[in-house]
């Protein structure tokens, strides 16, 4: 049975995707799929997650020239509520403090205090200013936020038998 395959790169501002005005992935598959890989190679600055819905959709997520992460209360088969993908120079004010997903969760544990949090902001935004802040954030809690470089999205479809003929 055979499947294609949809590359969507997100890379120098060239969304094949979209966005909501909050951030917000619009992307079939994704709300209420389950994490099913995880994997993270820090030393190379790379993360990988990988998803399925209950339509067989399979959505592959690679960020690359990852600078920080933070994952929260993650459990084994997490599902998917909602997918935010920032120019981070673009987060909207209502994602400074939200403590689960933006900035306050990327920096959760490190930095409590709210002009601290502006200032590790702006000295991201002067040292990287093509970066992406990506936030994730799972049903029944969960979270994870990171700063990378590129991020690059794989979705493969499964094909109904009239496709396969």
């Amino acid at each position: 049975m055979a499947q294609y395959a949809e590359f969507i790169d997100f890379q120098e501002n060239d969304m094949n995707f979209s966005t909501d005005d909050r951030g917000r992935l619009a992307l079939g598959g994704i709300h209420d799929s389950t994490i099913t890989q995880f994997s993270l190679d820090a030393a190379a600055k790379r993360i990988g997650i990988q998803c399925l819905s209950d339509a067989g959709i399979i959505t592959d997520f690679a960020a690359t020239s990852l600078y920080t992460l933070n994952i929260s209360a993650l459990w084994e088969g997490s599902v998917i509520s909602d997918i935010f993908v920032w120019d981070f120079t673009d987060v909207p004010d209502d994602y400074l403090f939200d403590p689960e997903i933006g900035w306050r969760h990327l920096f959760e544990g490190r930095i409590d205090d709210r002009n601290q949090l502006l200032a590790q902001i702006e000295r991201y935004k002067e040292r990287l200013p093509k970066a992406k802040l990506v936030s994730i954030g799972c049903s029944y809690g969960g979270n994870i936020s990171f700063l990378c470089q590129e991020l690059r999205i794989e979705q493969t479809h499964p094909v109904s038998s009239s496709q396969a003929s």
